[in-house]
């Protein structure tokens, strides 16, 4: 399993978590659930050290701006959409729900939607699944982009639940 550390803005704060990937991605929560966030990348790397785990090197910490993406839901147009930006963007909403305990609208319309994200997906042209002078451009249906939108929309109120306020901040003992 790999550890990686992200950053999310979201709802005017900046959020900094590890994010994992193996053969289910996720991200690190506590025992109720919560998103584990840190003071600062040394903090997570000293988090993950007393588990016995390690951050992977980086040379940038990914940025997720749900700000950005909430605004652009309050206005949905389809000349806006980035295939790459909104593939990552839907793909970290589901690695931040989970599995979640009660009904999840998120889920719900993440698994109507194979469609769109299929159509995402695909607007990447990612060298090694799109043929060699190819290029695919999406012609993104107006009801499409409001189903987006209502993804993106119910994804932020599900993961604005699961940020706490203080962060993780590692204490040596000497402070203590």
């Amino acid at each position: 399993m790999e550890h990686y550390t992200c950053r999310i803005q979201l709802r005017g704060q900046s959020h900094l978590f590890i994010w994992y990937c193996d053969d289910t991605d996720g991200v690190v929560k506590n025992d109720v659930g919560k998103v584990v966030t840190f003071a600062s990348e040394r903090d997570s790397g000293r988090y993950l050290e007393q588990l016995g785990l390690q951050l992977q090197d980086q040379d940038e910490v990914p940025d997720y701006d749900f700000d950005e993406i909430a605004l652009w839901c309050v206005s949905p147009d389809a000349e806006a959409v980035d295939c790459s930006d909104f593939l990552n963007t839907w793909n970290m909403l589901v690695d931040l729900i989970g599995k979640p305990a009660s009904p999840s609208a998120f889920r719900e319309a993440n698994r109507r939607l194979d469609h769109i994200y299929d159509t995402l997906f695909w607007g990447n042209n990612l060298p090694s699944v799109t043929p060699e002078g190819e290029h695919f451009t999406p012609a993104w249906p107006d009801e499409d982009i409001q189903e987006i939108a209502r993804l993106f929309m119910a994804g932020i109120a599900e993961i604005s639940e699961l940020f706490e306020a203080e962060p993780y901040r590692f204490v040596t003992e000497a402070v203590r």
